[in-house]
């Protein structure tokens, strides 16, 4: 009998030991704090923000949860893993709960930046300038290039004065040159700009008579590293006095430009050769 008694004693005892040891395990579980990170963010409409938690039981330790997210607040939405996209403007909250424990993170959000001018060409070694004429093309040998005429500029002191001879002499009948960056860049190479938010680019044209004809183009370049879009205009007919003329870019990647502005002509829309002008050429 006194050994039956000894065995349950110690069956009570063990199980007391496995429900403490249970009780320890979920209160070690249990979240007693909740933190998020970050506390407090300012964004952008269309810009998104990673949020994560951190949660310790009563003795501190950092313990993994799953919260649940939400946003208070018209100023966008999150999903299951934390990630904010912001898509209106305003002030508002995210939200982590577990269980009944809430954190909360203070999130505005502000408009898009405006897209600020971007130059081609505005002045002579101005230092504004992004992108090189570098890319001759066809009979390259037809054509002279000066970035330092100071006579009749539109604005400033200087403008570029192009002269094609239609001598065609690589044989091609035609020749153009692309503004690239970096410098001969035809894909090649990775550079380029991103120019997401320009809807248009705008330059000032001018013929030596008046009648010369020349065709002009945003991006085009294809290769490993391809311009993200193309756009063009003309042919257009230069007047003798200085008008402004627009690329329309709505609606184009403009994400990755190497091939900022390239003009081509060829000998059938100018017999005898021409002389023309650029000025101000800039993204919008």
């Amino acid at each position: 009998m006194k050994e039956f008694y000894t065995a349950f004693i110690i069956s009570l005892l063990l199980c007391a030991c496995t429900f403490s040891e249970k009780t320890t395990s979920l209160s070690k579980q249990r979240v007693d704090s909740l933190s998020i990170f970050p506390s407090s963010v300012e964004l952008r409409i269309g810009e998104e923000e990673r949020f994560r938690v951190e949660a310790r039981n009563r003795e501190g330790e950092s313990i993994f949860v799953s919260p649940k997210w939400s946003v208070e607040g018209d100023i966008g939405e999150i999903d299951e893993q934390g990630v904010f996209k912001a898509t209106r403007a305003g002030q508002g909250t995210v939200k982590a709960i577990v269980g009944s424990i809430l954190a909360n993170s203070l999130v505005v959000v502000k408009e898009k930046v405006g897209f600020k001018p971007f130059f081609v060409y505005t002045e002579y070694t101005s230092g504004k300038d992004h992108f090189i004429p570098s890319g001759w093309m066809g009979d390259y040998g037809d054509i002279t290039l000066d970035e330092n005429w100071q006579e009749n500029p539109h604005s400033g002191e200087t403008c570029i004065k192009i002269t094609y001879s239609a001598k065609a002499t690589q044989g091609n009948r035609w020749a153009g040159i692309y503004w690239q960056n970096p410098a001969n860049n035809w894909g090649t190479v990775d550079g380029g700009f991103d120019l997401t938010g320009a809807s248009k680019l705008t330059f000032w044209a001018r013929g030596e008579k008046g009648g010369e004809k020349a065709e002009f183009k945003v991006g085009g370049i294809r290769n490993r590293y391809s311009d993200s879009a193309v756009a063009g205009l003309g042919p257009v007919v230069l007047s003798k006095e200085w008008r402004k003329y627009e690329i329309d870019l709505k609606g184009k990647d403009m994400s990755y430009i190497i091939g900022g502005f390239c003009w081509v002509t060829n000998q059938v829309s100018n017999p005898e050769g021409c002389t023309f002008y650029l000025d101000d050429i800039k993204y919008e």
